[in-house]
């Protein structure tokens, strides 16, 4: 049963992209979109994911610390941060090129992820940020680490 008045302490892990529109990019993935949308909403949300060390790396800290989101647990890697390649057809139908091997494919197991995996009540994650089996192992063991709660 939800109660009103109780913060609920989220976790979303999986990508960080930029989404390179043809109006210009923004930045996006699950976990960035849902936790935005909670701390709207009053609730705690800490976004599990990884930019790297690039220009858009850097860009993607600073925007997150703009909208009031938690940086904690966004890693930051070798590999470049995530773009997604957005085009629209006549129609405005929209196409979708994903870049491979990007920072948060790479997602590691860390020992504060633990911590924070033992005071979630719950956690949140979507398939593409599964596509590689390092961050499927990761949130794998976010699962198996947080309480199961009734």
């Amino acid at each position: 049963m939800l109660q009103e008045d109780r913060k609920y302490q989220i976790i979303a892990v999986g990508e960080l992209v930029w989404d390179m529109l043809p109006t210009g990019r923004m930045l996006g993935g699950f976990p960035v979109n849902l936790c935005y949308s909670l701390r709207c909403l009053g609730d705690q949300a800490e976004p599990v994911t990884a930019a790297g060390t690039d220009s858009l790396g850097e860009r993607a800290i600073t925007h997150l610390h703009s909208l009031g989101l938690s940086t904690l647990y966004v890693q930051t890697s070798d590999h470049t941060t995530g773009t997604v390649d957005v085009s629209l057809d006549v129609r405005g139908q929209p196409t979708f090129s994903i870049r491979e091997n990007a920072a948060w494919d790479f997602l590691e197991w860390a020992p504060e992820l633990q911590e924070l995996a033992h005071s979630a009540d719950a956690v949140c994650f979507g398939t593409l940020g599964q596509r590689s089996p390092q961050s499927r192992r990761t949130i794998g063991r976010l699962l198996e680490t947080a309480p199961v709660r009734a």
